[in-house]
């Protein structure tokens, strides 16, 4: 099980001081420099790293610079017109735009874009680059709700900030590219708030497929899980479904509950699922937004819209089911007026048989 000490702070301050010390000769050189540009994962503060070299700008979130570090649509359609014949723009867009440093446009991933058109195929090329295990373990540690990922709003003081003594994931995940600024909002001068996301694709389902592997057994186990389920869906094999979901939770290590406490918190059991489904690849909505309330998650297919709701018995106690509330709700409706295939899907988790206990669907 991990704790504090698996991240190793004493490393982190090491290193730290390492950086400092080459930052102490880039200022002691500064009668001879006439422009430096310095790149990195994540920008230090409150920790005394820049006290040597205090005369840099961060241009990370201005508007201005929003284009500096990625292809925009019209370099990449104008630069390498000759190398898109058949690509289908819209898919590539999907799969590798979508990084925001609040520019006018969205950027690409320029080693994703260069990889893909010498391979001529989509693959996880960034990311596969440096698996974040050291973030995937902060996620788990801080509990962190996994849907929650696709929608996080932040202070603008913690999104820039880096303090060894209280890091915190969702910032981190800004900073090395997993998240990316979906909309700002500001409060008052010098007072934003930021909302994040995944910036696409590739980074939706690659992080989501790591932190499935995490959480199980991974491997062969997990990838056939992953084919069944999706061929599962797309054919509304409700009984399937709910076989493939009892043997994703069986397929948890019997050390993560005795090692820990995940399993008491009603986050875990959603956070499993969707990494489960994210992984997938599929159009996911978290935490939906009806006139009634909220629907715990929304799974589009090209034929179907799955409407989801998840309850851990031992924790709400009520008898109730989780298809009830969604009957109740009615978060279906919209969905059922625009015309659209839908099936409701209640999952009843408990914490004592660590799976599904109840899995209720119906055609609204």
């Amino acid at each position: 099980m991990l704790g504090p000490a698996s991240l190793k702070p004493s490393k982190a301050e090491e290193m730290r001081d390492g950086l400092k010390n080459f930052y102490s000769v880039i200022k002691d050189s500064d009668r001879y420099i006439r422009f430096c540009f310095i790149t990195g994962v994540s920008k230090f503060s409150r920790v005394s790293i820049f006290s040597d070299l205090n005369n840099l700008e961060d241009i990370s979130l201005q508007p201005e610079m929003g284009a500096l570090c990625g292809y925009t649509e019209k370099e990449l359609t104008g630069t390498f017109r000759e190398r898109l014949d058949g690509v289908d723009i819209d898919t590539l867009r999907e799969w590798y735009n979508g990084y925001s440093f609040l520019g006018k446009e969205r950027v690409y991933n320029p080693f994703d874009v260069l990889l893909f058109l010498k391979k001529r195929q989509y693959g996880n090329y960034w990311f596969e680059s440096a698996t974040p295990s050291f973030l995937i373990k902060r996620l788990y540690q801080n509990k962190v709700y996994i849907p929650d990922l696709s929608h996080v709003e932040i202070d603008q003081g913690l999104l820039s900030g880096f303090d060894l003594a209280r890091l915190l994931p969702e910032a981190v995940l800004f900073q090395s590219g997993y998240l990316t600024v979906k909309s700002v909002e500001t409060l008052a001068p010098g007072q934003r708030i930021f909302t994040l996301d995944y910036p696409n694709q590739e980074v939706r389902v690659s992080l989501n497929m790591h932190l499935l592997d995490y959480f199980t057994s991974g491997g062969a186990v997990t990838g056939s899980l992953r084919l069944k389920m999706s061929k599962a869906l797309k054919l509304r094999e409700m009984d399937k479904i709910q076989v493939l979901i009892q043997s994703l939770f069986s397929s948890i290590p019997w050390e993560w509950y005795t090692a820990g406490d995940l399993d008491r918190y009603e986050g875990y059991y959603a956070s499993v699922l969707y990494a489960f489904l994210a992984s997938l690849g599929l159009d996911l909505h978290p935490e939906e937004s009806t006139s009634h309330g909220r629907a715990d998650l929304v799974l589009k297919t090209d034929q179907t819209v799955y409407v989801m709701e998840f309850k851990v018995v031992e924790i709400l106690g009520d008898g109730k089911k989780a298809i009830d509330q969604i009957r109740e709700k009615r978060y279906h409706d919209a969905y059922v007026q625009a015309g659209k295939d839908v099936i409701l899907v209640g999952i009843d988790f408990s914490r004592k048989e660590r799976n599904i206990v109840g899995f209720a669907f119906e055609t609204a």
